[in-house]
This record gives structure tokens, sequence and C-alpha cells, in this order.
């Protein structure tokens, strides 16, 4: 009888628990939200209060960060800025005229791409993605770090070539729909603003939006209306001009979010080629659609 009591017990418990898991389901089911189709948060552009370095002169420019031609790019944008439309020949005039008066500028190593919380009174932000721009250096064990140029997916030109520069908002949210009009990708090698002491001389509509972040981007070719038909990724190649790499300054609220590129392997590949140099070794690519959302979003 102690038996047959103890095992009735034990049904019956087991009973209870069975109902119990089965009221615990059904809440859940009733909680549960659709999970919809995948979406991108709106990306807000935050730039550290002070520079990584506060003077970096031109020539250094030019040995350190790869930058070849900075001086022209500056006097084409500053040009650009200060006669919105003029282009072709008329820019090349005026910019082989214009006095620059400073010879180094402060540099920036990262921009960072956040999103504020759902409380807008609190401060904490997630930073959601980031670009870097840095030249090789040494750690605090003399250990060599390479240098590290990425690339980014830019804003239509046609905001910086025959239209002046129209300054936006650091926020940003991409129309997936119609993101291939225009949209370039670019490397960044220099992340700066111009010293304010000199913003007033060389541009007034610049200094009534101090400090306005600029960059020095290298070009990449337009991208492919359509994939590769085999593996589905869309290409781009190095763009040159007069035999050199075609670059600009822009304005850094034009850097939409971070681009990854996966080089073009030919059936044997080059000895020399490795993670650190691949971009300036190779010379045609494609885009990865998997290193974040915006880009599965964007490029899937």
């Amino acid at each position: 009888m102690m038996l047959w009591l103890e095992r009735h017990e034990k049904v019956q418990q087991h009973a209870k628990f069975v109902e119990w898991r089965q009221q615990d389901h059904q809440q859940m089911l009733w909680v549960q939200k659709p999970i919809g189709p995948p979406c991108a948060q709106t990306l807000c552009i935050r730039m550290a209060q002070n520079p990584s370095i506060k003077n970096v002169a031109f020539n250094i420019l030019a040995q350190r960060y790869g930058v070849v031609n900075f001086l022209d790019a500056l006097a084409n944008f500053l040009v650009q800025v200060n006669n919105p439309g003029v282009s072709g020949s008329a820019l090349h005039s005026q910019a082989s005229h214009l006095l620059i008066s400073f010879s180094s500028i402060p540099v920036f190593h990262k921009i960072k791409f956040t999103a504020s919380t759902s409380n807008s009174e609190s401060k904490e932000t997630k930073i959601l993605d980031s670009i870097q721009a840095w030249p090789e250096q040494r750690d605090a064990h003399g250990q060599i770090i390479p240098a590290h140029f990425d690339t980014a997916l830019i804003q239509s030109q046609h905001n910086i070539q025959g239209e002046g520069i129209k300054h936006k908002s650091h926020h940003f949210s991409l129309n997936l729909t119609n993101w291939c009009t225009g949209h370039q990708i670019a490397q960044v090698h220099v992340v700066f603003h111009i010293p304010s002491s000199v913003v007033y001389e060389v541009s007034p509509a610049l200094d009534t939006l101090s400090p306005t972040h600029l960059a020095y981007v290298e070009w990449f070719s337009p991208i492919t209306a359509a994939p590769d038909p085999k593996h589905q990724l869309y290409r781009v190649s190095r763009q040159m001009c007069n035999g050199h790499r075609s670059a600009s300054i822009i304005p850094v609220d034009m850097i939409l979010y971070s681009i990854h590129l996966i080089p073009q392997f030919e059936p044997v590949m080059p000895k020399e080629w490795n993670s650190f140099m691949i971009l300036d070794q190779c010379q045609i690519f494609y885009v990865n659609p998997f290193c974040n959302i915006h880009s599965y979003l964007a490029f899937v």
C-alpha cells in the first residue's frame, strides 16, 4: 500500500508539472512578437572631441598616410565650397591660384557610428560600426602595427561635383530600395578638420559649421549594375585618373558605413599578398554583403 501511494503521488506531481509547463508555454506564445523582415538601425556619426594627433604636416601625410595629392584635393574642395557650381577648367584654374596659408592639420584616427538608446535623456550609446584610418606605428613593446585604412560606402558624389558641398545632419537612414543611385565605395586615408585659426580665412562657409570633419578618400569604380552571375557579388576596381588613384576630400557626413571588400583571387595567389597590404596590391574586388546588416540589406 505504501508503494502504491508513493507511485500515485509521483503521478500526480508529474501531471501538475506538465500542466504548469503547458501554461508557461502558452504565456510565452502570447507575448512573442512576429520577427518580421530585418531592418537596420539609423546610424549616427560620432567623432572624438580631441584629435588623435594635433598637428600633422602635409609632407608627413604623404609619407605615413599614403596621401599623394592632398594639397590639390584640398584646393579643389575649398574652391567648390566657396564657389558652388564651379566645375571643369574653371575649378582647376581657381584651385591652382588658391593660397593655402597653413601647413599642418589635426588628424583623427577613427570614425564611430552609434545608435542612441530608446531613452532620449540617456547619454549611453552603442557603437554599431567604425572606420579606422591610421598609419604604421609601434605598440608599447616596440612591435610594429601595420597601417590600417578602411573602405566605406559614400553618398552620391553629385553633392561634391558641380553643385557645391551640401552639409547634412550626422543622422542617416539609408534608403535601401534605392541604394545604387550614385553611392560609391572609397578608401578613407585621412580624417581631419581645418585648423580653427584659419578656417574663416580659407572658407567662411566652413567657419559657420566648425568643426567640420573632412576625409581624404581614394575612389573605387562605380558599383556594377548587376552582381556576378556565378556568386552574386558586386564588383569594383580602383578608379584611376592620369595614372594616379582618383582622390577627393569630402565631408565626413557623406560616409554612410564601413564596407568590406574581398579581393579577386587568381588561380595562383601572389606570395606578396597579405591582409594588411591587399587593398594596395590587388586592383579588383567584390563587395562582401555579410559584414554588417546594412551591407546585407543593400547588396543581397
